[in-house]
Protein backbone atom coordinates (compact mmCIF):
# COMPACT_ATOMS: atom_id res chain seq x y z
CA UNK A 1 0.00 0.00 0.00
CA UNK A 2 2.83 2.30 1.07
CA UNK A 3 4.87 1.51 -1.67
CA UNK A 4 2.20 1.91 -4.09
CA UNK A 5 1.66 5.80 -3.11
CA UNK A 6 5.91 5.80 -3.24
CA UNK A 7 5.92 4.64 -6.97
CA UNK A 8 2.67 7.14 -7.89
CA UNK A 9 4.39 9.84 -6.35
CA UNK A 10 7.92 8.80 -8.01
CA UNK A 11 5.93 8.63 -11.59
CA UNK A 12 4.30 11.66 -11.28
CA UNK A 13 7.65 13.23 -10.68
CA UNK A 14 9.24 11.60 -13.61
CA UNK A 15 6.31 12.84 -15.76
CA UNK A 16 6.68 16.49 -14.80
CA UNK A 17 10.31 16.50 -15.13
CA UNK A 18 9.87 15.24 -18.46
CA UNK A 19 7.52 17.82 -19.17
CA UNK A 20 10.04 20.54 -18.19
CA UNK A 21 13.12 19.03 -20.32
CA UNK A 22 10.62 19.68 -23.57
CA UNK A 23 9.48 22.90 -22.68
CA UNK A 24 13.41 23.57 -21.79
CA UNK A 25 14.45 21.89 -25.59
CA UNK A 26 11.28 23.75 -27.19
CA UNK A 27 12.49 26.89 -26.04
CA UNK A 28 16.09 26.53 -26.57
CA UNK A 29 15.23 26.01 -30.49
CA UNK A 30 13.07 29.20 -30.14
CA UNK A 31 15.93 31.08 -28.86
CA UNK A 32 18.17 29.39 -32.09
CA UNK A 33 15.73 30.41 -34.32
CA UNK A 34 15.83 34.17 -33.24
CA UNK A 35 19.49 33.91 -33.71
CA UNK A 36 19.37 32.71 -36.89
CA UNK A 37 17.01 35.25 -37.95
CA UNK A 38 18.96 37.98 -36.52
CA UNK A 39 22.08 36.44 -38.22
CA UNK A 40 19.95 36.01 -41.90
CA UNK A 41 19.12 40.26 -41.52
CA UNK A 42 22.58 41.41 -40.93
CA UNK A 43 23.94 39.40 -43.86
CA UNK A 44 20.73 40.94 -45.89
CA UNK A 45 22.55 44.15 -47.09
CA UNK A 46 25.22 42.47 -49.23
CA UNK A 47 23.00 40.55 -51.21
CA UNK A 48 20.77 41.77 -54.27
CA UNK A 49 18.37 40.52 -56.67
CA UNK A 50 17.25 37.10 -56.92
CA UNK A 51 19.46 36.06 -53.85
CA UNK A 52 17.56 38.48 -51.92
CA UNK A 53 14.69 37.39 -52.62
CA UNK A 54 15.01 33.76 -51.57
CA UNK A 55 16.76 35.18 -48.13
CA UNK A 56 13.81 37.13 -47.59
CA UNK A 57 11.42 34.40 -48.30
CA UNK A 58 13.55 31.94 -45.63
CA UNK A 59 13.70 34.61 -43.55
CA UNK A 60 9.41 34.93 -43.53
CA UNK A 61 9.87 30.96 -42.83
CA UNK A 62 11.74 30.88 -39.99
CA UNK A 63 9.92 34.05 -38.39
CA UNK A 64 6.10 32.45 -39.03
CA UNK A 65 7.92 29.03 -37.41
CA UNK A 66 8.91 31.40 -34.25
CA UNK A 67 5.64 32.27 -34.09
CA UNK A 68 4.35 28.78 -34.28
CA UNK A 69 6.78 27.74 -31.38
CA UNK A 70 5.63 30.44 -29.04
CA UNK A 71 1.55 29.36 -29.79
CA UNK A 72 2.77 25.88 -28.98
CA UNK A 73 5.12 27.04 -25.69
CA UNK A 74 2.07 28.88 -24.64
CA UNK A 75 -0.52 25.78 -24.63
CA UNK A 76 1.89 23.67 -23.23
CA UNK A 77 2.71 25.97 -20.45
CA UNK A 78 -1.37 26.23 -19.94
CA UNK A 79 -1.86 22.77 -19.71
CA UNK A 80 0.81 22.65 -16.75
CA UNK A 81 -1.31 25.00 -14.96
Amino acid sequence: MIQEIINNQIEKIKLKNRRYKHIRKVGDHLLYMHWMLSDKAMKMHTLKGKELNIHVKSMTIISSRIADYKKYINLITFLQK
